[in-house]
């Protein structure tokens, strides 16, 4: 198993290599470097955290009326606790429903009734939220009930800049190809998102919160 942030390893690389070479494991560490080095670059690129989690946690300012959710489609919300000092620590802000007041389950919006503290205050929300994608080699997970699948956009996109990636190294994975020159490593931080996979993130950027 390897859980790549977007996909699983064997699907990445069927999309990286030929079908004799699918089975070869001579490259696994570099393709998961790819993959999940590609996947974090679309997180920051889209000011967002796609991949499903469980009891994930966004911490912010409690002097605010709304919060978007780092992590969305958002199944559950199971929590929301503030802190106001260390000594006391987090304490809990009640029903889910007695604090909010709307929540948006596609975009990760929600919102207060009033602001829950000040500014030196902070807010703790726990949920489920993200897109969910298999991570077994042998792809056979059962999906859980209430997630969604990660959209075929972003999983193409992902496929698309890792291949990219891919193709920088010589065909044996040993180093950079001729036309980039350099030195003998590569760092993704170097390569930038390619102009066909930023259209195709466009519509999954989290909205911005000042």
């Amino acid at each position: 198993m390897a859980n790549l942030g977007l996909g699983n390893r064997i699907e990445l690389k069927r999309h990286l290599l030929s079908p004799d070479l699918v089975t070869r494991t001579t490259w696994d560490e570099r393709i998961d470097d790819i993959g999940l080095g590609v996947a974090k670059a679309f997180d920051k690129a889209c000011n967002r955290k796609f991949e499903r989690l469980a009891a994930a946690t966004d911490l912010f300012h409690s002097e605010r009326r709304f919060w978007v959710l780092e992590r969305y489609p958002v199944e559950t919300i199971t929590a929301i606790d503030q802190r106001t000092d260390l000594a006391t620590g987090w304490v809990s802000e009640g029903a889910i429903n007695d604090v909010l007041q709307q929540w948006d389950a596609n975009s990760g919006l929600v919102q207060f009734p009033a602001n829950l503290g000040t500014s030196i205050s902070e807010t703790r929300i726990t949920y489920t939220g993200g897109y969910w994608f298999d991570t077994a080699e042998t792809e056979n997970t059962t999906q859980p009930a209430g997630s969604t699948l990660v959209p075929g956009d972003v999983k193409e996109a992902w496929f698309i800049q890792c291949k990219k990636v891919w193709e920088v190294y010589d065909p044996l994975g040993k180093g950079i190809a001729a036309e980039f020159g350099g030195p003998k490593t590569l760092t993704l931080a170097g390569l930038e998102l390619i102009p066909l996979v930023k259209e195709m993130l466009q519509g999954h950027i989290r909205m911005n919160i000042s």
